[in-house]
């Protein structure tokens, strides 16, 4: 941190993000058919705590998620893709 920018209530916090573990899922997903729904998804999903990453592909209708099993888990994030209309596939 640099020095002169003590006083002025910055927190520094460091991790070592190669101990951290992330989980990753891709899945397909029938509904998406625009760039709307696209942009739907990635928006909902990274609202979430612990996603880490979404990233949506209209041609192929895949859905790939990142997050931190520590903060969330697959149920939360499959769930909320229900509540918005864009329901996995089984």
């Amino acid at each position: 941190l640099d020095p002169s920018l003590k006083g002025f209530g910055f927190i520094v916090e460091t991790f070592n993000k190669e101990k951290r573990s992330v989980m990753t899922k891709t899945v397909h997903v029938p509904g998406i058919s625009c760039g709307h729904c696209v942009m739907t998804i990635e928006k909902e999903l990274d609202d979430l705590d612990g996603v880490e990453d979404v990233k949506t592909e209209h041609a192929s209708k895949r859905v790939t998620v990142s997050w931190d099993p520590e903060v969330t888990d697959w149920t939360v994030i499959k769930d909320t893709m229900k509540e918005i209309n864009f329901p996995p596939a089984v």
